[in-house]
């Protein structure tokens, strides 16, 4: 069935990272900050991929999507690189979207919460953890993770071209690995891999419990990114007025 995948339309996306609208103009000394605040935006969700899988693997009793659910977790975790023992294997995903766009400034990684500090994270588990609310958070967060890509390819597009950052100083890992994974081209992605955790819970997904889970965690990451776009319009407007 479809996925509502409302947090995606939020401004976070369709204006502030998209190729569609220009980046602000920033003073050297607030590129920083605003580019901490972009990590922000997806740094708690991407963590809870990894968390929600992980949640699914330990609920269900079925065995193909437990080890299904447990190996999208672990490579959530960093611990599948596609190219096998490299230096970036075991760094998280959230920690790699934080590398890929510190370098964008030749930031070192910036000093943030762990992922279960942000409201989103106590927000998003304000809900009966079940097999198929675990089911719902998966497949929502996985069918957004392709836009997600997307959207960050145009961002650092724009961030290029506008503040002349070559492309050799970028680490890219978390994009050039995901556009490979991510999408549903290929039976090894990992959308096309959610058929074997759905398949056992065919005849309950999409009732009440799980489209209540959709809309709960689509709400939670919402609130989060108004969050976000509140400070980076505080920052911005400051930078504006420089």
């Amino acid at each position: 069935m479809k996925i509502n995948k409302t947090f995606m339309n939020h401004p976070f996306w369709t204006q502030l990272m998209s190729i569609q609208n220009d980046l602000p103009s920033l003073n050297e000394g607030d590129k920083s900050a605003f580019l901490q605040l972009i990590v922000e935006g997806f740094f708690p969700i991407s963590y809870y991929s990894h968390y929600s899988f992980k949640q699914f693997a330990m609920l269900t009793p079925h065995p193909e999507a437990k080890a299904t659910a447990q190996f999208i977790s672990d490579t959530e975790a960093g611990l599948h690189p596609l190219l096998g023992d490299v230096p970036y294997k075991g760094i998280p995903h959230y920690k790699q979207i934080s590398l890929m766009l510190a370098s964008l400034n030749q930031d070192p990684l910036y000093d943030l919460p762990h992922p279960e500090k942000y409201a989103f994270f106590t927000a998003a588990n304000a809900i009966d953890k079940t097999e198929i609310q675990a089911l719902a958070y998966c497949n929502l967060i996985e069918h957004t993770a392709v836009w997600v890509i997307h959207y960050y390819q145009e961002f650092l597009s724009k961030w290029q071209s506008k503040y002349k950052v070559p492309n050799n100083t970028i680490f890219r890992v978390y994009l050039d690995e995901h556009n490979l994974t991510e999408g549903d081209d290929a039976e090894g992605q990992h959308i096309n891999m959610l058929n074997k955790m759905n398949d056992p819970y065919s005849k309950l997904i999409g009732n009440e419990d799980y489209l209540q889970a959709i809309d709960h965690l689509n709400k939670s990451a919402n609130t989060h990114f108004d969050d976000i776009m509140a400070k980076i319009d505080a920052l911005t407007q400051k930078s504006f007025a420089a």
